[in-house]
């Protein structure tokens, strides 16, 4: 489920979300929660608050688009997210050139020093997806897997493979959980 960067702000809206959730206890487990870079978040620590209220119910938190805007490492440092959604913009830089690739690299080690699990957007073929792979980049999203589709049961390849990479993410301990169990 995508939450855009205003959304945060918004106490009716944060109050109506878990609202929901409590509604929804049979399926809350199986959502995934997307923060979007797309609109600007102003008061972080409220954002990181929601975040981790999230994250102690069972839910795991992706920042999405990372890389579109120009805050990126700042939410990176003040926001604890279980997940990196690469925005496809760096997917296409690294494809052009070393250096490119090297900024990947370098954010994607971040990630994992962090205990994040990266996803990269717009993997459209094989030579994308090894590139990936040579940054160390752990999961992918894009046409290679399959286009999208409206069917989520069934052969579908594209419901399959997010399947898969939910369930793979749901093995992993958020980062809060391993900090408490290592001190």
């Amino acid at each position: 489920m995508n939450v855009s960067g205003q959304s945060l702000a918004n106490t009716a809206f944060i109050a109506a979300l878990h609202d929901q959730l409590e509604r929804a206890s049979t399926v809350r487990q199986q959502i995934l929660f997307e923060i979007t870079e797309s609109a600007g978040i102003e008061d972080l620590g409220a954002a990181n608050r929601f975040i981790q209220g999230l994250r102690r119910v069972g839910h795991q938190v992706c920042l999405d688009d990372f890389g579109a805007g120009a805050a990126a490492l700042r939410y990176l440092h003040a926001l604890e997210v279980d997940v990196v959604k690469i925005d496809g913009q760096y997917v296409r830089g690294a494809a052009c050139n070393e250096r490119n690739r090297a900024f990947l690299k370098a954010v994607t080690g971040l990630c994992h020093d962090l205990g994040i699990a990266t996803i990269a957007e717009m993997v459209e073929d094989g030579e994308t997806a090894e590139m990936f792979r040579a940054c160390e980049v752990r999961f992918g999203q894009g046409y290679l897997f399959g286009k999208p589709s409206f069917k989520i049961s069934g052969k579908n390849v594209s419901a399959e493979a997010t399947v898969v990479s939910v369930e793979e993410l749901r093995r992993r301990k958020p980062i809060a959980q391993r900090k408490m169990q290592e001190g």
